[in-house]
């Protein structure tokens, strides 16, 4: 039996996980914003199902390879390298010029609907060619997280007490990588007006460079043999056979149905953070964005002491009610209007902009919808955090040990995978009702016109929310284990 972690074991994987997080950092909250401004707004929702529909379907092949063929750090290498190619390839989609699909209006006038592209002798809109890249990318992408975490496991002696240290290192870059992206390539074009980084392909090329280097930087790491190879295969693990006789236990049932009803409203989070922000005029959107993820990290070292004081069921409830606060913030800020422009067209910086200005970084401290936002955004740390990590708990807690793995793949799929599939589309639906004017013409949801329809947006995900809390409250039972005293 493993006492010691192999040399250096804690220093290579807090590597690992930065960069890991670093891919999905640099362009996920912002990929939104590229696909408007290169002629990609149709259907442009289907960017946020790539994610779920790579964590329903790759681990089911890879997990195979993982326990039964080959070691976890050559997979994990070939995974990041080949996804790493792809995210290179996507800004070549990006700027090809697409050919114009015309429509009538409900006022009688022609408009453009969409742009197609024709690649192999296949014509598709635009936004469907890249909707594709972005989907292959995280069938290669959405793997690693299990595969990262299970290699940790394998290599920690104290896994328990050693791995939150190690996994935050994975919040931190995410966070740079959001950060590397609005601090670096944030520019300011001729008319004095921000170009903001999240609508240039930088955003992917930085992506890709990482997880070359991450795809690397894994053939370092310890050895890590498949832990079942040999053995024969058992279809029951696969597709959580025991786990689905949890479903007797009404408690987890109902935690179940809970986590994937909630996941509707956070997978619009993700889609139109970024945009809300350009309709807003804020810039540096990768910066404020992740506001919410640094309080997330200082969440996770007090998450022991929340759940011995509130016990699973409140920290649920308390999570997914962040979820309807947040969106009535969000709709208020939209109602606050957009900031000013922090420079002149002549240079110089606008005397009426009501804040600060730091270099090239505009701070608008004074503008009511920027605080009310930033306060929705910083509401992160207790609706994620408080919801899905005290969840995992939870399962862990109900379930036998020797299902408990089944168990938490099982949470997995109904919350990263099909759930936020599900909300990505309820989503996007959404958006198509809410982004219309009076005319019936579709409103670009990152301009600031869109202003007065993002309550069309977040005040029903909000009441759908209401909704969840409300049953969750009612048929959720549980009776937390007494604690024994020290």
């Amino acid at each position: 039996m493993q006492t010691l972690a192999p040399p250096y074991v804690l220093t290579r994987l807090s590597v690992l996980f930065f960069l890991q997080f670093f891919i999905w950092g640099a362009w996920y909250l912002t990929g939104f914003r590229y696909m408007i401004a290169h002629e990609m707004s149709h259907n442009a929702f289907w960017l946020y199902t790539a994610s779920p529909l790579g964590a329903i379907f790759a681990p089911f092949f890879l997990g195979l390879c993982v326990d039964r063929f080959f070691n976890a750090e050559k997979v994990l290498a070939a995974c990041f390298i080949v996804g790493g190619a792809i995210m290179w390839c996507l800004p070549w989609i990006g700027d090809m010029a697409g050919t114009a699909v015309m429509q009538t209006n409900a006022a009688g006038a022609q408009e453009v609907a969409y742009y197609t592209l024709t690649l192999a002798g296949f014509t598709m809109p635009k936004s469907s060619w890249f909707n594709l890249g972005i989907f292959a990318h995280m069938l290669c992408y959405m793997p690693t997280l299990a595969l990262t975490a299970a290699l940790a496991f394998r290599h920690l002696p104290r896994g328990n007490e050693q791995f939150p240290l190690v996994r935050l290192w994975g919040t931190f870059g995410w966070i740079a990588g959001g950060f590397v992206l609005a601090a670096f390539f944030t520019s300011t074009g001729a008319d004095g007006k921000l170009i903001e980084a999240g609508e240039k392909p930088v955003q992917f090329q930085l992506a890709a460079v990482a997880s070359f280097l991450v795809g690397i930087f894994c053939l370092t790491l310890p050895k890590t043999p498949a832990p079942k190879k040999g053995q024969p295969f058992a279809w029951r693990e696969l597709f959580f056979v025991d786990a689905w006789k949890e479903w007797r236990n009404p408690a987890f049932a109902t935690y179940l149905v809970c986590a994937f009803l909630v996941c509707i409203p956070l997978s619009a989070y993700y889609a139109y953070l970024g945009n809300q922000m350009g309709a807003m005029a804020l810039s540096h959107a990768s910066i404020w964005g992740n506001v919410g993820t640094w309080l997330e990290a200082g969440m996770l070292f007090l998450m022991p002491w929340f759940i011995r004081k509130l016990g699973i069921k409140k920290m649920i409830m308390c999570g997914i009610l962040a979820w309807v606060v947040r969106y009535l913030l969000f709709t208020w800020a939209a109602s606050q209007g957009a900031v000013p422009p922090p420079f002149l067209a002549e240079g110089g910086v606008n005397p009426a902009y009501p804040g600060i200005v730091i270099g090239d970084f505009p701070v608008p401290w004074a503008h009511v919808g920027f605080l009310v936002f930033l306060l929705g955004v910083a509401l992160h740390g207790i609706s994620y955090d408080f919801f899905f990590i005290t969840g995992q708990v939870y399962v862990d807690k109900v379930t036998p040990p020797e299902i408990r793995g089944q168990a938490q793949a099982m949470n997995l799929f109904f919350t990263y995978g099909l759930g936020l599939y599900v909300g990505a589309i309820v989503a996007g639906k959404l958006a198509d009702r809410a982004f219309v004017d009076d005319q019936r013409r579709a409103v670009v949801s990152a301009t600031t016109e869109s202003l007065p329809y993002w309550s069309g947006l977040w005040l029903p995900l909000a009441g759908f929310a209401t909704v969840v809390l409300i049953i969750f409250a009612v048929a959720f039972r549980y009776r937390e284990p007494e604690q024994k005293p020290q």
